[in-house]
């Protein structure tokens, strides 16, 4: 046999020996099994190395196990609830104040009293009365343990009202009377009590007429006159 024909049968052989295996190579399943035509070969023959456990987790230390530190705050202001109130209902307004006492203001010293004040103090006796007519109607007939004092007669009242200071308090209370009606005696005699320093001065209105109407006691020369007393008119105690 020649050597050309030889070699020749050689080439041939190897040829359809790497055809097969290139087959072979290229129908295998298991990609990992297949061998790269180029690249980097692996060693088929070498057990691969297990793998390696992950790294441990590193010891937590005493300080991460401590409950993290709340930051500090500003303090909280607690307000108090709200008044309750009834649903769809209007709360009702509170009830207005009080208005302020009023202050009475204090009585003056002179005051017009009825009848049945001056009943009261008459019973008192210690209670002085003054008849501001003219004497000659006093002599007539006047309130039992009054006394004259007309304003008629300026120098005898002048004299009385001096000697009424030196024996009488000046705030003692003090009864004045006169005929009644349109009299204006009593006032007037007030109006000098007063200027001389009485702060306590009671006018019985209705005056002498009244009293007797009432059928009230009535003095005269000193006794109590039984029976009607004749009033003279108050126009007539300014003649």
């Amino acid at each position: 046999m020649k050597r050309g024909s030889i070699l020749t049968e050689c080439i041939a052989i190897l040829a359809i020996a790497a055809a097969l295996g290139t087959a072979v190579n290229v129908l295998r399943t298991d990609k990992e099994q297949r061998i790269p035509f180029f690249g980097k070969y692996t060693d088929v023959f070498t057990p691969k190395a297990a793998p390696s456990a992950p790294p441990a987790p590193a010891a937590a230390t005493v300080a991460s196990r401590q409950p993290p530190v709340a930051a500090s705050q500003p303090p909280v202001t607690i307000h108090p609830p709200p008044a309750a109130t009834t649903l769809g209902v209007k709360p009702a307004d509170p009830p207005p104040a009080p208005p302020p006492p009023v202050k009475a203001e204090p009585a003056g010293p002179v005051r017009e009293v009825q009848l049945d004040e001056i009943l009261a103090l008459h019973k008192e006796e210690d209670t002085p009365f003054f008849d501001a007519r003219r004497t000659r109607n006093y002599d007539q007939g006047h309130i039992p343990l009054s006394q004259p004092m007309s304003v008629w007669e300026q120098e005898a009242l002048d004299e009385k009202i001096s000697n009424l200071v030196n024996e009488l308090p000046l705030d003692v209370t003090i009864v004045i009377y006169c005929g009644g009606g349109d009299c204006n005696d009593s006032h007037m005699l007030a109006d000098r009590l007063v200027a001389a320093g009485y702060k306590d001065l009671r006018i019985f209105k209705g005056g002498f007429t009244e009293w007797v109407k009432k059928g009230l006691p009535v003095e005269k020369d000193g006794q109590i006159v039984e029976g009607p007393v004749q009033v003279p008119d108050p126009g007539e105690e300014k003649k």
